[in-house]
C-alpha cells in the first residue's frame, strides 16, 4: 500500500484493491508543521483499532486537519477523545 499525503489536496491510496484520492475538509490552516506526524500516527492507531483502511484514512485525515489549525507541533496535537468529538459533530463517527 501505497499513501501519498498532499496536503491541503488531502492524500492518495493505492494498493491492489484500491486506488483513490481522498480529499480534505478546508480548514483554517495555522502552522502545517507536523501534520504528517499527526496523519501517520493516528492512521496507524486506529488500523490498530481495527478499522478498515478507507475510513483510517479519513480519521487521520482529520486529525491531520485540526493539527494544523494550531501552532507548534506536539501542542497542535489532537488527542483520540478530541477527534472524536470533533467527528461526531461533523457527523462522520463512529464510521461503520
Amino acid at each position: 500500500t501505497v499513501i501519498v499525503t498532499q496536503g491541503a489536496e488531502g492524500c492518495y491510496v493505492k494498493n491492489r484493491d484500491i486506488e483513490k484520492a481522498f480529499p480534505v475538509e478546508r480548514m483554517e490552516s495555522v502552522d502545517t508543521t507536523g501534520a504528517g506526524d499527526a496523519f501517520i500516527s493516528v492512521f496507524v492507531s486506529y488500523l490498530l483499532y481495527g478499522y478498515e483502511l478507507e475510513n483510517a484514512i479519513r480519521i487521520a485525515a482529520s486529525a491531520a486537519g485540526l493539527c494544523t489549525t494550531r501552532e507548534g507541533v506536539i501542542s497542535a496535537m489532537v488527542e483520540k477523545d478530541s477527534l472524536e468529538f470533533y467527528l461526531r459533530q461533523k457527523g462522520i463517527f463512529p464510521i461503520s
